[in-house]
């Protein structure tokens, strides 16, 4: 824990006693105390149903928690706590989560602004009318997210294995306002064309879902024939194949947990460099390539 900050994580206190200790407002949902390197932020889902805060706010299965921005009425804008909340990396502050019920609050622990930091939703004010509320996207510093509602759902213990489709080679848009997210045709035509191949070698391809601490994390592509949870990318840029192996390897670690022996493999449209091949080789990360219309595999 931090020594400079007094509470630590899991301890469950007063919320009038978490500002005697920290200063700032009592009453707001966002709370920042003056000259303090800390903001304050509550959340109560059952009192925020009214404000309509209780609709995006949680932990996403990508580990992100979403903070409904505040205003109860009409559209939300970047002033007093949100603008605070904006500006906390500019201004060197950390966000600290606290859960409440009733007039308990439980510290979760610090977060920081992830990229993107917010995005715009619809959501009702306290008359019903519909407004545009901010969804700020918070990434954990240190933090324990298993305390936090996981927001798509409950999340079952077991893995899901499902029949592998084809992905959709035309590619798609995520509307994440106020910034659009363009999933690549290179990378879904590299899915489709290696699931297709591996299925003309008569392996057995499968959509696998896996839990991992409080979240799922889904490989592109899970071989059951080779025993391998492949994750695709659409460059062979140093920082696309760093992520590529990290996941991979994230994958393969959570799929032993549950009982499944799957080894960590990436796919790659070409060759990476050498080194990255060392590193691969070194961690047991399998590499497919793509040469042509057939796919390569390295020899470790």
């Amino acid at each position: 824990m931090d020594s400079t900050w007094p509470i630590p994580i899991g301890e469950t206190l007063r919320r009038r006693r978490v500002h005697e200790l920290i200063g700032g407002q009592q009453q707001q949902g966002i709370s920042t105390p003056r000259g303090n390197p800390n903001i304050l932020i509550f959340t109560d889902p059952h009192k925020g149903q009214r404000y309509g805060y209780d609709l995006h706010e949680g932990l996403r299965t990508d580990g992100i928690y979403a903070y409904t921005g505040e205003g109860t009425r009409g559209d939300q804008q970047f002033l007093r706590g949100n603008a605070a909340l904006i500006s906390s990396v500019k201004d060197g502050r950390l966000i600290r989560l606290f859960t409440v019920q009733g007039v308990d609050a439980t510290y979760v622990g610090a977060f920081t602004l992830a990229d993107p930091p917010f995005e715009y939703q619809e959501i009702p004010d306290v008359d019903g009318a519909m407004r545009r509320g901010i969804i700020f996207l918070l990434a954990p510093v240190d933090a324990d997210v298993a305390r936090l509602v996981v927001r798509d759902g409950p999340q079952l213990l077991q893995p899901v294995i499902a029949d592998w489709i084809q992905p959709d080679s035309g590619g798609f848009t995520i509307d994440l306002q106020p910034r659009e997210i363009e999933m690549s045709r290179v990378e879904f035509d590299l899915q489709a064309s290696f699931g297709n191949w591996l299925k003309s070698k008569h392996h057995v391809v499968h959509a696998l879902s896996l839990p991992a601490g409080n979240t799922r994390i889904r490989p592109d592509i899970y071989d059951s024939t080779a025993g391998e949870v492949i994750e695709a990318k659409k460059s062979t840029a140093r920082s696309y194949v760093r992520m590529a192996i990290g996941q991979s390897l994230d994958y393969a670690n959570n799929a032993r947990r549950v009982g499944i022996h799957a080894k960590p493999a990436i796919l790659l449209p070409g060759r990476t460099e050498d080194d990255l091949n060392d590193l691969c080789q070194r961690l047991n990360v399998r590499v497919h390539t793509r040469d042509g219309n057939v796919f390569r595999e390295s020899a470790w």
